[in-house]
């Protein structure tokens, strides 16, 4: 872990309860370029697949992923949580374990978003993909 997020992660001084972000949700991908994840939509059946080239993706957005969510996840005081913004999907949950790494506390995940969640919701509903979990978590 580099020197910051071991700062960032010291609960001695006792202020760190949560990690909130905008966007790009921790756990979840709709194989959309901007994704921590290298999930790809697989057109012929709609569900996200691992093992693709995904274009423009780097393999760097999820190496700082695994940074983040080990500094959240080492925290011992507290339960590590994430409020997370996300304007198409409204959901809680939790990572274990990611890749290769598993988490001494589970992260828990709360995404925030309303403007589109729903049977119609832009863009999921034009791309015929939900939010799901990633094939890595």
């Amino acid at each position: 872990m580099g020197r910051g997020l071991d700062r960032r992660a010291d609960t001695s001084r006792g202020h760190r309860a949560l990690h909130a972000r905008p966007l790009a949700a921790l756990g979840y991908s709709a194989g959309k370029l901007g994704d921590w994840y290298p999930d790809l939509l697989d057109n012929a059946t709609g569900k996200l697949v691992l093992g693709r080239d995904k274009p423009g993706w780097q393999p760097g957005w999820f190496t700082q992923h695994q940074r983040l969510i080990e500094a959240l996840g080492s925290q011992t005081r507290r339960a590590p949580v994430a409020i997370q913004g996300d304007f198409h999907a409204t959901a809680v949950g939790k990572i274990l374990r990611s890749d290769g790494l598993t988490l001494t506390n589970p992260l828990h995940l709360v995404s925030t978003g309303a403007l589109g969640t729903g049977d119609l919701a832009f863009p999921s509903a034009f791309r015929h993909i939900e939010s799901t979990p990633s094939g890595l978590v």
